[in-house]
């Protein structure tokens, strides 16, 4: 399974209502190279079912996920293990992604350490 979040695009978290303004973000170009290629390049990354640990799909220290930054996206390549694929929410997961329920990808993330801002 490979996939992009893009960078410079304006997603909605939150539509408002409610009286509430609508929360938006957006991600500048590299955004993650601290983690990706940077001096952060030795942490584990995961791919997970709904930002949850319990629920993981892939990982860097597992072989199982490669990460490549652009200035246009954060560009990932998932290998869903077929015995991964017979634990009941990664067969969940992707019966939804099939059936086009899954209209999208969240980041997580930390912010990095003051180290590793460019203070430029």
């Amino acid at each position: 399974m490979q996939g992009r979040f893009p960078y410079n695009s304006t997603a909605t978290l939150h539509s408002g209502g409610n009286g509430q303004r609508p929360r938006k973000e957006q991600f500048a170009s590299r955004a993650f190279s601290y983690v990706v290629d940077g001096e952060g390049a030795d942490r584990d990354v995961h791919f997970l079912v709904g930002h949850s640990f319990d629920r993981p799909l892939a990982s860097r220290s597992a072989g199982t996920l490669t990460l490549t930054d652009s200035d246009e996206a954060l560009i990932f390549v998932a290998d869903i293990t077929e015995d991964l694929q017979r634990a009941q929410y990664v067969s969940d997961f992707l019966r939804m992604l099939t059936a086009g329920l899954i209209g999208g990808i969240s980041p997580g993330f930390r912010v990095a350490p003051p180290e590793a801002v460019d203070k430029a």
